[in-house]
């Protein structure tokens, strides 16, 4: 968004459209990668009996059995906004059975719609003039906000309700 904001100081629509383009396929790239890292990754796991057990446990087969196969596009795009679970769900993904070729569409979709509205939000941040108390005071709240919903278990479950039904 940084990067966006200076953009957007410039009034400079070629430069927005090419950080989404820059921004958009990093994002499919490292999307790609992880999800074959992360098959060998849990592929050496699976040699350690305590982490088998528990990377195997009643969770992960509850996930695999309730996920529903409409749901994967939404599962991708709600994990892309979500920053620690970003990392997590090409691993899941590969984890659950989802096929490569399948994946990579539907990552596609969820890493330029990401790229779009983050490198928007920065662009546009960057033509206001708001004091610096403000926008520190606007992200925290912001942040706040955010970490309260997330934490709050009826949230999390409707999440999983969304994903499985």
């Amino acid at each position: 968004m940084t990067a966006a904001g200076i953009a957007g100081m410039h009034h400079s629509l070629s430069e927005l459209l090419i950080l989404i383009l820059v921004f958009g396929t990093a994002s499919v790239l490292g999307d790609s990668v992880n999800y074959w890292f992360g098959a060998f990754i849990v592929k050496q796991l699976d040699r350690i009996p305590f982490l088998r057990k528990h990377l195997n446990g009643e969770f992960a087969s509850k996930v695999a059995d309730n996920l529903h196969p409409r749901r994967w596009l939404l599962f991708l795009v709600l994990g892309r906004f979500i920053p620690f679970v970003r990392t997590i769900v090409p691993l899941v993904a590969h984890r659950l059975g989802l096929a490569f070729h399948s994946y990579v569409k539907m990552a596609l979709f969820a890493s330029f719609l990401w790229s779009t509205v983050m490198v928007s939000i920065g662009y546009y941040a960057g033509h206001l003039e708001l004091p610096t108390e403000w926008l520190i005071g606007l992200i925290v709240v912001g942040a706040i906000v955010v970490i309260f919903t997330l934490r709050h278990p009826a949230f999390r479950q409707y999440i999983l309700d969304l994903l499985t039904k």
